[in-house]
């Protein structure tokens, strides 16, 4: 029986990236991970160039000549064991990486608002809300926007609209909560 390959988030989001838009440049791969509604992901040239190199020593992906473009530019497509170990990377057990509550800085931020002051809390809680009310407009945007023939793009984006309308909820609440309770006082 073949052995298993774990591969991290990353590596599966860009392995998916190439076999949904491939041929494709790294380029565009940092493109998508740039106007990705997530600050999770970095588009930077040094996190994205590397791995796109590794990818294609690993045999994952393979370059493919490019005569349609002046700049020579390296595209790339999913080898036939890239999409085998991109299957394998969507069918991962539900892991509680995956399923998980993730990290949230934002969160780790609210558990410690007992330090601040109550007006320091509620110019914090504000700032946020407003962040987040901007937010949610964009994604919100970017959902009516979206090519409702990729469904699987579409539902993707639904998820990011929903996680943000709950965190707004959330911070809509927390206010609440506070102006009313002893914690602010």
């Amino acid at each position: 029986m073949p052995k298993k390959r774990n591969i991290t988030e990353l590596e599966g989001c860009v392995l998916g990236l190439i076999g949904i838009k491939g041929p494709c440049t790294p380029y565009v791969v940092r493109k998508e991970f740039q106007q990705s509604p997530t600050p999770f992901w970095s588009g930077s040239a040094g996190a994205i160039y590397p791995l796109i190199e590794r990818l294609s020593r690993q045999k994952l992906i393979d370059e493919i000549s490019s005569t349609d473009d002046a700049r020579r530019s390296k595209r790339y497509i999913l080898t036939k064991e890239g999409k085998k170990i991109l299957k394998q990377w969507l069918h991962q057990p539900a892991s509680s990486i995956v399923t998980g509550t993730p990290p949230d800085p934002l969160r780790n931020r609210i558990e410690f608002l007992g330090f601040l002051t109550p007006q320091k809390r509620k110019s914090f809680l504000a700032e946020v809300r407003t962040g987040l009310e901007e937010h949610l407009k964009d994604v919100i945007k970017d959902s009516e926007e979206c090519d409702r023939s990729n469904y699987f793009d579409y539902l993707s984006i639904r998820g990011v609209v929903l996680a943000a309308r709950a965190r707004l909820d959330w911070i809509v609440e927390i206010t609440e909560i506070l102006d009313k309770q002893k914690w602010n006082a």
